[in-house]
């Protein structure tokens, strides 16, 4: 993916957000980002999970483990020539609690 212009992954986990980032590490190569989040059915958990950075090949941007109803909510926009930009809204127990802007250099 880093190699091909970077990619976007839209992925489901059972528990919680989180916004993490694959960094370029070669030459040429490009980000990649994945953004998780639970289902809208999620069940109550009593206690905490965090998203924890492991090493630098995967940095956590911000990790959400709180709320039982979860979803985001995904926009492109592709008007611009040189870049695709990406706006992610996170919506928890149905209020907007965090948002995040991306943009991946466009050849």
């Amino acid at each position: 993916m880093k190699q091909n212009g970077g990619a976007i992954i839209l992925s489901g986990d059972r528990h919680e957000h989180a916004t993490t980032t694959f960094p370029a590490k070669a030459k040429g190569d490009k980000p990649v980002i994945e953004f998780s989040t639970s289902p809208l059915n999620q069940f109550y958990e009593p206690f905490d999970r965090f998203h924890k950075e492991i090493e630098q090949t995967d940095v956590s941007i911000y990790s959400h483990p709180w709320g039982s109803s979860k979803f985001g909510k995904v926009t492109f926009d592709t008007t611009q020539t040189s870049k695709l930009l990406v706006h992610y809204d996170l919506v928890v127990d149905g209020v907007k609690v965090w948002e995040y802007d991306w943009d991946a250099q466009r050849h």
